[in-house]
């Protein structure tokens, strides 16, 4: 077991994590993950469900009210990767982009985003299995942040 204080530097280093949920596209008139649709209700369920330090974030993949194909998709691809590397630098790798769904994991793993999938939150059939829907999409980002942050502590050990 390591000494008080590096417990609490590793505490730390996992308390300043960002979590970004990612969606699809935009629902006319909505934000983006919008509480007041299912899968924002969801998504909201699931941050209740993380540490309270965290940062959370909801954005969708496409900056439109529609799903776009052919170059239309890959230009807002581009530049949600381009926002991707930019928000990385800015927390130090301690982010963790939740792909909600596995059309948005299949778009950003080929541009490398760094992220992890969590079922579709619109996928709950049932009210019943809402509660182990959210705790099994909590439980997998609580893995990934953790493992995010010992990679950031990794590649950030002095040598």
């Amino acid at each position: 077991m390591g000494s008080p204080e590096a417990l609490v530097d590793q505490w730390f280093k996992f308390y300043e994590m960002t979590v970004v949920f990612t969606g699809v596209h935009f629902k006319p008139g909505k934000k983006a993950l919008d509480s007041s649709t299912l899968s924002g209700s969801v998504v909201d369920d699931i941050i209740k469900l993380l540490p309270p330090g965290w940062e959370f974030k909801k954005v969708n993949l496409y900056q439109c009210e529609y799903l776009p194909s052919g170059e239309e998709a890959e230009e807002q691809e581009r530049w949600f990767f381009n926002q991707v590397e930019r928000f990385y630098e800015k927390t130090g790798g301690l982010i963790v982009y939740a792909f909600c769904g596995r059309m948005v994991e299949q778009r950003l793993k080929k541009w490398l985003v760094p992220g992890t999938y969590v079922p579709h939150p619109a996928s709950i059939v049932y009210q019943k299995s809402r509660l182990d829907f959210i705790s099994h999409c909590a439980d997998i980002i609580s893995d990934r942040a953790q493992a995010q942050a010992d990679l950031v502590e990794y590649i950030n050990r002095p040598l």
